[in-house]
């Protein structure tokens, strides 16, 4: 199984000495089906091809003892835990039911993974859902203390590309949907983002200079993203 290669890649490899990963049995069918039936939005079964792999996974390895973000992280929870929750984690109810457009968009978001060791729980991917929309849903690196990009990721790729990347800490923003951002005007492009996005650009050379543990393929496939995203922040 995929899984069990990646878990095999990573003990051997002679540069990281503390890996710890949790994987689940794969989600049963009672569980699919009450997911397919009472969530209006998980209209579709390749939705859940996550969670066929492992209904709930953990990943945190590290180069040393030390290491903080040279390192990969992963913290997904089942799948009856991820859809049936208020999505809290991401944004903070104080009751007041604002309509402001912040709020409301927040509203639309649930949790599907976390970086609660390297950035204590402040960096998470959200899965942005629409109860009116069946089509696969977007996701969304969230920083509560910065920029928020929404993700080229969708439910039925996310596993795919986390084992890929080796779930290097902050891979996800390799995966930034530009085209997504240009397709909305000005002051939706301001609402979520900042003006420099040098931040995002040196956490990237990070997880270029981390890739290098890997093999080869995996610095140059980065290293391609790294550079179209270096373009494509300059047409803001």
């Amino acid at each position: 199984m995929i899984i069990d290669r990646f878990i095999q890649e990573l003990e051997l490899n002679k540069e990281i000495q503390n890996v710890s990963i949790e994987k689940n049995a794969p989600i049963n069918k009672i569980a699919e089906d009450i997911l397919l039936e009472d969530i209006s939005y998980l209209s579709q079964e390749f939705e859940l091809n996550f969670f066929k792999n492992s209904d709930g996974l953990k990943i945190d390895w590290k180069r040393n003892a030390e290491s903080i973000l040279d390192a990969g992280e992963c913290n997904v929870q089942g799948g009856l835990d991820v859809f049936f929750s208020s999505g809290k984690n991401i944004y903070w109810d104080d009751g007041d039911n604002s309509e402001n457009e912040y709020d409301k968009f927040c509203r639309r978001l649930i949790l599907l993974d976390k970086y609660e060791r390297a950035y204590d729980s402040t960096r998470n991917i959200a899965v942005e859902i629409n109860e009116q929309e069946s089509k696969s849903k977007k996701l969304w690196y969230w920083n509560d203390e910065g920029d928020k990009y929404p993700l080229k990721l969708d439910l039925s790729n996310y596993f795919s590309n986390l084992l890929k990347t080796k779930a290097i800490i902050n891979w996800q923003l390799f995966f930034i949907d530009f085209e997504f951002i240009y397709s909305k005007n000005n002051t939706y492009r301001n609402f979520f983002y900042g003006t420099t996005h040098m931040d995002t650009l040196e956490e990237m050379k990070l997880v270029l200079e981390v890739s290098k543990l890997f093999e080869k393929e995996l610095f140059l496939f980065l290293s391609n993203k790294y550079d179209q995203t270096v373009k494509e922040f300059k047409k803001f």
